[in-house]
């Protein structure tokens, strides 16, 4: 009786070593028009020397982002030519749930592996607040700027916020 007990915790154990799989976590955030609340990333899309495209897929919880170790390994690997980043925005009117799509095209892998934060700020110009302060990017309908631990890239702008025009004074 007590092989056979043993016998079933041992393969019980190894069960749960092999189902493990290490996670790389980062400090990361991202707000869509100065929010936090239903923001989700899927994933970033890596792009090979031979001009393949694979999916690596994420977790997000706001403030931390995580890749399993498999997927971390691809994406910093050397034969990574270019990383982009997708984010989705969800927004509930009534009924009526939308859904915004954000691709961030040459994602930076320092962004992600240098720093010890990356906030990243993205803002749709179909919305009018936004689109009167922000040019979108070429061909897209929105814009970003981020801040991070080594530095911080803010987006040239039409006019100041109330908020800078408050500071500036």
């Amino acid at each position: 009786m007590l092989v056979i007990r043993n016998i079933i915790l041992i393969s019980f154990l190894l069960n749960v070593l092999v189902g493990y799989t290490q996670q790389k976590e980062f400090n990361f955030i991202v707000t869509v028009d100065n929010t936090l609340k239903d923001v989700y990333i899927d994933s970033f899309i890596i792009t090979n020397k031979e001009n393949r495209s694979e999916t690596i897929n994420v977790n997000y919880v706001v403030g931390e982002l995580s890749i399993d170790n498999e997927g971390y390994q691809k994406l910093i690997s050397n034969n990574v030519i270019r990383i982009d980043l997708t984010v989705r925005y969800m927004t509930l009117c009534r009924d009526n749930t939308e859904t915004f799509n954000y691709k961030i095209e040459g994602f930076k892998l320092p962004w992600l592996i240098k720093g010890s934060y990356f906030v990243l700020n993205l803002y749709d110009t179909n919305n009018r607040k936004y689109r009167k302060i922000y040019n979108p990017l070429p061909e897209k309908e929105f814009t970003f700027d981020y801040d991070w631990s080594e530095g911080s890239m803010r987006r040239v702008q039409k006019k100041l916020t109330r908020e800078q025009k408050r500071c500036n004074k």
